[in-house]
């Protein structure tokens, strides 16, 4: 039997998702880890809001300016509650912020595990690499963080104008040097984000460490690059779909409560928000097992290995490919 020089990307696809119909372990993996770090930072947020609001000094006079609903006696007494607070929030906002990464740090590395175990029953995956790459990646989103800052006072900085006395800024100056300079950046982060993707998996297929895995990612992106990329446009078209039925879904249930009462609405926004976080899930995780169905079908990806152990994790969940015929 031989196999042919790369698998079409529409063949990919339809084994990703097949693997993960065949292997709900593997979504529910999925879903846990997403859910248990949302409901988190949920829980963390509204927390932080609510303590920052409690420890805010309202006096009469504030409580009768806003109590009058008059628009500068409202606008007065909210400048003089939370005047001063500018250093408090940010450093609510960081704690806030490494509590959250250092939260995803672990839930996505047993996570990712988790599932990685479930797709390749066959392989022994290790916690190791995978943390060390999601430790890079929190890294590198700390910097684009900064860069994203950084460009965003350059273009403040560049478009300021003098406007009699005081300095303004102008709107069209701002945008013009930040738009640019944001979309280079995000078109870094997409390219350095397939790297992020595929080392943890190729960690798994091959047990290396991170730092290989990476030089292994840059290896394969050079010659599978255009592949992965179709596939993840496939599914990115998927998700735009699942996002518009959402949204239709959402504003039927929307229509559909008016009459209700308000517990009714907040019921069924959870039950659409977890339905809608199942089908993200389900396509993210199928997405990841068309890339490993890929590699497993690359021959340079399963060299290390003999040719039965190579193909023993996808024999239960995708079927084998017909021999050609001559």
């Amino acid at each position: 039997m031989t196999k042919d020089k790369a698998m079409s990307q529409s063949k990919a696809i339809r084994s990703g998702i097949s693997v993960v119909m065949k292997n709900p372990s593997a979504w529910l993996a999925e879903v846990i880890w997403h859910w248990a770090y949302d409901c988190t930072m949920l829980v963390l947020v509204v927390y932080s809001i609510y303590q920052f609001l409690d420890s805010l000094v309202v006096s009469d006079a504030d409580v009768f300016a806003l109590g009058t609903g008059f628009p500068p006696f409202v606008s007065s007494a909210m400048v003089h509650i939370f005047h001063g607070t500018g250093p408090k929030m940010v450093m609510l906002a960081a704690v806030v912020a490494i509590g959250m990464a250092i939260f995803w740090l672990c839930a996505a590395t047993l996570g990712r595990a988790a599932t990685l175990t479930a797709l390749l029953p066959a392989r022994v995956v290790t916690l190791g690499p995978i943390f060390r790459l999601n430790l890079f990646r929190v890294l590198l989103s700390v910097l684009a963080g900064f860069a994203v800052l950084g460009a965003a006072l350059l273009a403040h900085s560049v478009s300021q104008q003098p406007d009699g006395m005081v300095p303004s800024t102008s709107p069209d100056r701002f945008q013009l040097v930040f738009l640019p300079l944001w979309i280079m950046m995000m078109m870094a982060w997409s390219s350095v984000s397939w790297y992020l993707v595929l080392a943890p998996l190729l960690a798994a297929l091959r047990g290396t460490d991170a730092l290989s895995s990476l030089l292994d990612a840059h290896q394969l992106v050079r010659g599978r690059g255009r592949q992965f990329a179709w596939v993840g446009f496939g599914f990115w078209v998927m998700r735009l779909v699942a996002g518009v039925a959402a949204f239709v879904v959402f504003f039927s249930i929307v229509l559909g409560t008016l009459q209700l009462a308000p517990i009714a609405f907040v019921v069924a926004v959870i039950f659409w928000a977890a339905a809608y976080s199942l089908v993200l899930q389900f396509l993210n995780l199928a997405r990841l097992a068309a890339i490993l169905r890929i590699m497993e079908w690359d021959g340079e990806i399963t060299s290390q290995t003999s040719g039965h152990s190579a193909q023993q994790s996808w024999v239960a969940t995708v079927p084998a490919a017909e021999p050609q015929r001559s």
